[in-house]
Protein backbone atom coordinates (compact mmCIF):
# COMPACT_ATOMS: atom_id res chain seq x y z
CA UNK A 1 0.00 0.00 0.00
CA UNK A 2 2.79 2.65 0.76
CA UNK A 3 4.48 1.97 -2.40
CA UNK A 4 1.17 2.83 -4.25
CA UNK A 5 0.64 5.99 -2.99
CA UNK A 6 4.30 7.02 -3.39
CA UNK A 7 4.07 5.83 -7.29
CA UNK A 8 0.88 7.92 -7.08
CA UNK A 9 2.26 11.02 -5.67
CA UNK A 10 5.29 10.96 -7.90
CA UNK A 11 2.75 10.78 -11.16
CA UNK A 12 0.51 13.51 -9.43
CA UNK A 13 3.98 15.94 -8.93
CA UNK A 14 5.24 15.12 -12.44
CA UNK A 15 2.09 15.73 -14.12
CA UNK A 16 1.62 18.93 -12.45
CA UNK A 17 5.41 19.84 -13.32
CA UNK A 18 4.29 18.68 -16.65
CA UNK A 19 1.78 21.30 -16.91
CA UNK A 20 3.14 24.28 -15.66
CA UNK A 21 5.82 24.55 -17.88
CA UNK A 22 3.48 26.15 -20.61
CA UNK A 23 3.88 29.89 -20.45
CA UNK A 24 5.75 32.82 -21.78
CA UNK A 25 9.38 33.50 -20.68
CA UNK A 26 11.65 36.20 -21.11
CA UNK A 27 15.21 37.17 -20.57
CA UNK A 28 16.84 41.05 -20.62
CA UNK A 29 19.91 41.75 -20.62
CA UNK A 30 22.42 44.77 -21.90
CA UNK A 31 22.73 43.71 -24.94
CA UNK A 32 19.64 41.08 -26.05
CA UNK A 33 16.18 40.18 -25.30
CA UNK A 34 15.20 36.36 -25.45
CA UNK A 35 11.18 35.58 -25.46
CA UNK A 36 9.55 32.24 -25.82
CA UNK A 37 6.17 31.42 -25.45
CA UNK A 38 5.80 27.04 -25.25
CA UNK A 39 1.49 26.78 -25.49
CA UNK A 40 -0.33 23.90 -24.27
CA UNK A 41 -0.75 22.33 -27.53
CA UNK A 42 3.39 22.06 -27.71
CA UNK A 43 3.82 24.50 -30.34
CA UNK A 44 6.07 27.49 -29.51
CA UNK A 45 7.34 31.13 -30.49
CA UNK A 46 11.31 31.94 -30.36
CA UNK A 47 12.61 35.57 -30.34
CA UNK A 48 16.05 36.24 -29.78
CA UNK A 49 17.33 39.68 -30.48
CA UNK A 50 20.99 40.86 -29.96
CA UNK A 51 22.63 44.26 -31.08
CA UNK A 52 21.80 43.89 -34.73
CA UNK A 53 19.78 40.94 -35.28
CA UNK A 54 16.24 39.58 -34.44
CA UNK A 55 15.97 35.54 -35.18
CA UNK A 56 12.53 33.92 -34.77
CA UNK A 57 11.63 30.85 -34.97
CA UNK A 58 7.79 29.01 -34.48
CA UNK A 59 7.68 25.00 -34.18
CA UNK A 60 6.96 22.25 -32.01
CA UNK A 61 8.21 21.57 -28.29
CA UNK A 62 8.40 17.94 -26.80
CA UNK A 63 10.18 16.72 -23.52
CA UNK A 64 12.99 14.57 -23.95
CA UNK A 65 13.23 14.04 -20.01
CA UNK A 66 11.65 14.82 -17.68
CA UNK A 67 13.33 18.35 -16.90
CA UNK A 68 14.74 18.71 -20.83
CA UNK A 69 12.42 20.10 -23.81
CA UNK A 70 13.32 19.77 -27.02
CA UNK A 71 12.47 22.80 -29.55
CA UNK A 72 12.58 21.75 -33.29
CA UNK A 73 11.87 25.09 -35.46
CA UNK A 74 9.92 25.18 -38.53
CA UNK A 75 11.11 25.11 -41.57
CA UNK A 76 10.96 29.20 -43.09
CA UNK A 77 9.07 28.79 -46.45
CA UNK A 78 10.57 31.57 -48.73
CA UNK A 79 14.12 33.19 -48.80
CA UNK A 80 13.19 35.82 -47.74
CA UNK A 81 11.50 35.22 -44.31
CA UNK A 82 14.28 32.88 -43.68
CA UNK A 83 16.72 36.17 -44.35
CA UNK A 84 14.64 38.44 -42.43
CA UNK A 85 14.25 36.20 -39.52
CA UNK A 86 17.79 35.03 -38.89
CA UNK A 87 16.87 31.84 -40.35
CA UNK A 88 16.28 29.05 -37.14
CA UNK A 89 14.72 26.95 -39.37
CA UNK A 90 15.82 23.11 -38.67
CA UNK A 91 18.24 24.01 -35.88
CA UNK A 92 16.94 22.05 -32.24
CA UNK A 93 17.57 23.75 -29.25
CA UNK A 94 17.30 22.15 -25.48
CA UNK A 95 15.25 24.11 -22.75
CA UNK A 96 16.43 22.82 -19.58
CA UNK A 97 13.59 23.55 -16.38
CA UNK A 98 15.02 24.84 -13.37
CA UNK A 99 12.03 25.51 -11.51
CA UNK A 100 8.30 26.08 -12.27
CA UNK A 101 8.86 29.84 -13.28
CA UNK A 102 12.69 29.25 -14.45
CA UNK A 103 13.68 27.57 -17.41
CA UNK A 104 17.65 27.81 -19.05
CA UNK A 105 17.80 27.96 -22.98
CA UNK A 106 21.78 27.54 -23.74
CA UNK A 107 23.28 30.13 -21.60
CA UNK A 108 20.54 32.38 -20.69
CA UNK A 109 17.56 32.08 -17.80
CA UNK A 110 14.61 33.02 -18.59
CA UNK A 111 11.56 33.93 -15.64
CA UNK A 112 8.13 33.22 -16.56
CA UNK A 113 5.68 35.98 -17.41
CA UNK A 114 3.06 35.92 -14.42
Amino acid sequence: MKYLLLVITILFISCSVNKSVTGEYYSVGKDYRDTIKLNTDHSFELRMQEFETDAKCKGMWHYISRDTILLNCDSAKDLETRLSSGDMSNQARKIVIITHSKIKLEQVILTKIK
